[in-house]
């Protein structure tokens, strides 16, 4: 209400509607609550890339211990002499390519390896939990929260200034 002056006193005066600054704070406001809202719904996937990562980094640094590399190298050259362990059908050349690892003290019980990659595909610590050589998750994954934060305000956003649009074609 505006207050507007007479000649009995003050009289308030409702002002004109304005419709296009109106939908415009009432677009921004809920972009906001859009974009909080994608942050939730991406939270579940960006903490799943985040464990993959975690896992992947956890495993590279145990598979890139001297201990290791040393003993992979001697077991490769062991199992590359070996005709069976050659012609031994894929699983099984995991299972022949484990070796103990207790003595070097790092916290490996063991190690397996694909003797045809020449890669190590699993880690058992000490402690019993086992690592498994997975793949990094991608550059594009990185994007998710980003992306759903993006679109959860671009949404309401866009849906309340095509609304306010259509409105003001009306009210002229």
């Amino acid at each position: 209400m505006v207050p507007t002056q007479s000649m009995s006193g003050v009289n308030w005066e409702a002002p004109d509607m304005n419709i296009k600054e109106g939908s415009r704070r009432l677009a921004i406001v809920l972009g906001g609550l859009g974009a909080i809202v994608g942050a939730f719904a991406g939270y579940q996937t960006v903490r799943e890339v985040w464990e993959a990562r975690t896992a992947q980094a956890r495993f590279e640094s145990f598979a890139d211990s001297s201990a290791i590399k040393k003993d992979q190298s001697d077991l490769l050259d062991t199992v590359r002499k070996d005709w069976f362990a050659r012609n031994a059908r894929p699983q099984d050349r995991k299972k022949l390519a484990t070796l103990d690892e207790s003595e070097h003290g790092i916290g490996v019980e063991r190690f397996t390896i694909d003797s045809s990659t020449g890669s190590i595909t699993s880690i058992e610590l000490s402690t019993g939990e086992l690592l498994q050589n997975t793949k990094k998750p991608s550059r594009v994954n990185y994007l998710i929260l980003p992306g759903y934060l993006v679109i959860g305000f671009l949404v309401p956003w866009c849906t309340i200034r095509i609304l306010a649009w259509i409105i003001a074609g009306f009210s002229r």
